[in-house]
């Protein structure tokens, strides 16, 4: 099969003992089943209704409890709760946000509550979303269609950001990273987001890999930056991700110079001075320094 549709009698004829669906696949559930009849069928579709948090707990558990690794599920969701508790203690409760996604060069509005990724985490942060009349709220994978100008018109204190081309289309040539992307639109040149660099990219991979790991190491992300402008230093890199290889720093993640031994770096004749949150998160080299 491919991403959109399995190859049911491949799948029959692989004699399976169990069935893991969701996403595209549930809607061939009946199906599935009825071509396997004495095989247990496990959707983890997150349900229609259900809040984001509980649905990530209920698929790692289950994954943990049929691989026999139910201590590092328990981990896993430990850390994403961790991670959901510090990013709802350091948002300031008042700073209004809006979540984007670039997909094919282009930006499109990602709506509270419904929107894709970012959307859940309106609720699960308590996050204020900046006003846009979007009458249409949806789960469109490229976000809706509301003009760029009537974004700016919003005027974000916050921007949450999806490369959802990143996910899908890094490879090819004409590719732009959604950084690029959202710093070369002239109209969103002026809101205050975009001017004091507060800007929170998703991991390059996410749109394609929205797991609890994926939305521990957003969240983390997000407490970074909302402790940085509350205090006015540099965040502390995230952690990287509890599995396989290192990874390359993602564009767009809060960076600042740093020392050999991990400290950030200071000027040897003046005191240090606080970054701004936009030094901070654009990793400027000048004649600033970070303070601890």
């Amino acid at each position: 099969g491919n991403h959109r549709d399995p190859d049911l009698v491949a799948l029959t004829g692989a004699q399976p003992d169990l069935i893991i669906s969701g996403q595209r696949f549930s809607r061939y559930d009946d199906q599935m089943a009825e071509l396997n009849p004495d095989v247990p069928l496990l959707d983890l579709e997150p349900r229609e209704g259900q809040p984001l948090d509980s649905e990530l707990a209920r698929q790692v558990t289950a994954l943990g409890q049929v691989f026999g690794k139910e201590t590092e599920a328990e981990q896993l969701v430990t850390d994403f709760n961790n991670a959901l508790e510090r990013a709802k203690a350091a948002y300031d409760g008042s700073s209004t946000v809006m979540a984007l996604n670039v997909s094919g060069g282009e930006i499109g509005y990602v709506a509270p509550t419904v929107g894709r990724t970012w959307g859940p985490l309106y609720d699960l942060v308590g996050l204020k979303p900046a006003p846009v009349d979007d009458e249409e709220a949806s789960s469109n994978h490229k976000g809706d269609d509301i003009s760029v100008e009537a974004l700016a018109e919003a005027n974000p204190d916050w921007l949450l950001v999806l490369d959802r081309d990143g996910a899908i289309s890094a490879d090819k040539e004409d590719y732009t990273p959604a950084q690029d992307v959202i710093a070369g639109n002239s109209a969103l040149q002026n809101v205050t987001a975009v001017t004091k660099g507060q800007t929170v990219y998703a991991p390059k991979d996410t749109y394609t890999n929205e797991s609890i790991i994926t939305y521990t190491e957003i969240l983390n992300s997000m407490a970074d930056a909302f402790e940085a402008a509350k205090a006015g230093t540099c965040p502390v890199r995230p952690a990287a991700r509890p599995r396989g290889p290192p990874r390359p720093a993602r564009t767009g993640q809060p960076s600042c110079p740093r020392s050999r031994t991990g400290a950030p770096r200071r000027p040897r004749t003046a005191p240090a001075v606080r970054c701004s949150p936009s030094d901070c998160w654009r990793g400027r080299r000048s004649s600033r320094s970070c303070s601890s």
